[in-house]
């Protein structure tokens, strides 16, 4: 007679719980490892820091850098078009929206555009700042940004930025709140002409004499370094260009620069520093071309990767170990632990912030006063 083997109720579970898990690969909707924040450092030593005026998600000061040279009519006009959908979008996933327009003429004096009373059914405008809130702050901004083609033939979006924001800051205080994102939208026919050391010629075409005198116009990397320094949080500072896609082409002296595309729109001509402008600016930059019909499908665009912003990134002052061990937040004469997962999320080290950060969600982040982080540093 056969001898009988016995299998003990727990070697069973063994064999059984090894085959499921060999045999499942998709992910368990009910499974939940468990997000709670360590106890006590696993490394380093235990400090504390409070994190002030710092951008926040939901609150976005919308600047548009329009161009007013010649040419640039239809362009403003499609921008215009396109406003009702794209803002639309923004107040119906509630964002907080202020929007202004200022002008790419240099010759101007820094701040904001005259309001725009132009356009179709603009005459009665006289609002430069158009806020979310606003019962009309559509059709505000869809007449603020046809600014027609009046302004220098020069286009200086770069020196209108630095002027605006770094050199006279208090020319945008109506426009310009705590705690919010910028997000800048420059549009150009043409390439940045920002510089001081530029020889003007009335006998050439302006595009010609900005590629001829490249090497004295603004440096895009010392720009852009100063416009950094005007936010807290790497996200606090964003910009997409709609303009002519850049070539490879260069200009030698007395060579005419010519349109890389022509559209119902009108021509556009390579926009080099531009496009080199966005792609410094990484994940926060965004380069769309204006060889195209209408702008509603860029703007789209520009909403999805740069408006619509779910997180912000606070840096921390010493280079952190792992998660933190605790997060709070203050709102008002409250305060209430952010939840690890659901309100923030641990970075570690990235390019903007090499000593480490956590990504502050638009949960943890809305009406948040200041947030105070206790974490291991090494």
């Amino acid at each position: 007679m056969d001898a009988k083997t016995t299998i003990s109720p727990v070697a069973v579970a063994l064999v059984t719980g090894a085959i499921l898990a060999m045999g499942c690969t998709s992910e368990n909707p009910a499974y939940d490892p468990g997000v709670d924040l360590p106890g006590e450092c696993r490394a380093g030593e235990e400090v504390s820091e409070t994190f002030e005026n710092f951008e926040r998600p939901e609150k976005v000061d919308l600047w548009f850098l329009i161009s007013d040279a010649e040419g640039m009519d239809d362009y403003q006009r499609s921008l215009a078009r396109a406003m009702e959908p794209f803002l639309l979008g923004l107040a119906d996933d509630g964002l907080d929206v202020n929007v202004a327009v200022s002008t790419t003429d240099g010759t101007t004096a820094p701040g904001l555009a005259p309001a725009g009373d132009t356009g179709s059914g603009c005459s009665g405008n006289s609002t430069q700042i158009a806020h979310s809130g606003d019962e009309d702050w559509i059709d505000t901004v869809r007449c603020n940004v046809q600014q027609g083609e009046g302004g220098d033939r020069r286009q200086r979006s770069l020196d209108v930025a630095h002027e605006s924001l770094v050199e006279e800051p208090s020319s945008l205080d109506d426009f310009r709140r705590d705690r919010a994102r910028l997000v800048t939208v420059i549009l150009s026919n043409q390439d940045d002409c920002s510089g001081e050391g530029f020889d003007d010629d009335d006998d050439h075409p302006a595009r010609n004499l900005c590629a001829w005198q490249s090497e004295e116009l603004r440096d895009v990397e010392d720009w852009l370094e100063a416009m950094r320094e005007t936010v807290v949080a790497p996200e606090g500072f964003s910009v997409a260009a709609i303009a002519g896609p850049p070539t490879e082409v260069q200009y030698e002296p007395e060579e005419n620069v010519l349109a890389v595309c022509s559209s119902t729109l009108g021509s556009s001509y390579p926009s080099p520093r531009l496009s080199q402008a966005t792609k410094l600016l990484d994940s926060q930059g965004l380069f769309l071309s204006s060889c195209v019909f209408d702008l509603g499908d860029h703007l789209d665009e520009i909403s999805r990767q740069l408006v619509r912003q779910d997180s912000i990134t606070l840096c921390t002052a010493e280079p952190i170990a792992h998660e933190p061990l605790e997060v709070v937040g203050i709102y008002g004469d409250e305060s209430e632990d952010i939840s690890f997962g659901p309100g923030f999320s641990f970075a570690g080290t990235t390019t903007d912030c090499p000593d480490g950060a956590i990504r502050l969600h638009r949960e943890g982040a809305e009406s948040l006063e200041r947030l105070e982080m206790t974490y291991c540093a090494h």
